[in-house]
Parts: C-alpha cells; structure tokens; sequence
C-alpha cells in the first residue's frame, strides 16, 4: 500500500517508573538492561487471544518507507508489508519477537528471537504492553526507528484466495507509520500524532486501535 502520510513527533522528556510486569527468563534481571523501549497498544473493544496484535519496526534510516498491513493478495506473510526489519507478535496468550527479512527473489524470512525483555499480559482488558532491551534489538542504535501498530483477525497465506481482509494500521488506512528518534529519553503518543488513531476504521472493536504510547529510556 502506498504511504499516504507520515507523522513526526517533538521530544519530550520523562521519567516514569514502570509497572510489575512479567520478564523473559533469558534475558535476565531488570539491573541487566541499560537502555529501554515501552510499547503500549490500546483497542476500543479488548484483546483477542484468538486474534493477531503487531508492532512492525524498521530501523533502515529511511524514513521515506515503512512498516505497512497487508491488505489484499498476494499476502506474504499474512500480515504486515513495506520495510520493517523486526517485529513483536501478541496472540493466543503469548508475547513474541521475531526479526524480518525479505531477499532479493521476494522470499520472506521471519525469524524467531526471544519473548520482550518484560511484558504485561491484557487479562481480558484492552491494552497489550511490552518492554524490548534496545540494546538487544537495535545493536546499530539507529538514528529513527519507523514504527506501525497492525492487527488482524486471521493470517492469510494463499495468494489465490480473493478475501476482504480484516485489519487495522495507524491511520485512516493503516499506512500512517510514525518515525521517532531514539537517541534520548522521550515519550511518543496518539495525542502528539499529526494523524490521531480513533475507534471507527474497523468493524470487529477487538482489533480497532484507539490509542497507542511509545516511550524510550536511556542511560
């Protein structure tokens, strides 16, 4: 899908404490982890076990592409689309992260990595909340990362199949992915979006995105 607009953010500094949250015995304890990334997704109905809950990021330095939905065949991977290097998957109770990767004869590689470094399960409500170690993730310490939320209801791999795919993306299409600096601490939201996420772009309110808070800690 063609990217119709692309939101830029001011910085603004913080300092929060986070929650209790559940933290990947493989990665350690919290002291372990210097710099931070703080994902928050909010739907307007509640978090579906049975369905798909994404947060795409690309970390290419070009801003001008970005993580997209798919929204029609062919369907590559079921879901997500555009230039995204990594990405965390929520479904059926579990937090996953997985890198991503397509070659030059168009053949998708998603690879995965590890659970978040710590993550918060919804229990039945309607925000899922995540923590990566950055360093982890992001070794290269890009100057923007260009980050989309997309859900779906089911993932769709046969190219043959004509299907009216359910789904929802930042912005009125799914196509509004937000690039935000990461070199200081700050805290990025819907409220600052120059395209503000709201109920009312999908049917199914599980999957329908209203709100969304991204927030890195550096030290």
């Amino acid at each position: 899908m063609r990217m119709t607009a692309l939101c830029t953010f001011l910085l603004t500094a913080v300092a929060l404490t986070l929650c209790g949250c559940a933290k990947s015995p493989d990665l350690g304890g919290a002291a372990t982890v210097t710099n931070r990334l703080i994902v928050r997704l909010t739907v307007d109905g509640n978090i579906n076990d049975l369905f798909y809950y994404y947060v795409a990021f690309d970390d290419d330095g070009n801003s001008a592409d970005g993580p997209l939905p798919v929204v029609s065949s062919p369907y590559g991977n079921g879901w997500g689309t555009g230039s995204f290097t990594r990405f965390v998957e929520y479904h059926q109770g579990t937090f996953r992260v997985f890198t991503h990767a397509v070659d030059a004869e168009g053949t998708i590689e998603d690879k995965y990595v590890d659970r978040p470094f710590e993550f918060s399960y919804p229990q039945g409500g309607k925000e899922l909340r995540f923590v990566l170690d950055y360093n982890r993730n992001f070794p290269a310490d890009p100057r923007t990362l260009d980050i989309n939320f997309i859900t779906t209801d089911e993932i769709i791999l046969d190219p043959n199949l004509q299907i009216q795919k359910r789904f929802d993306g930042l912005g009125p299409q799914g196509s509004d992915y937000v690039s935000i600096p990461m070199r200081t601490n700050g805290v990025f939201s819907n409220y600052q979006a120059a395209i503000r996420e709201s109920a009312g772009d999908v049917a199914l309110p599980d999957l329908d995105m209203v709100d969304w808070r991204i927030e890195i800690q550096r030290q």
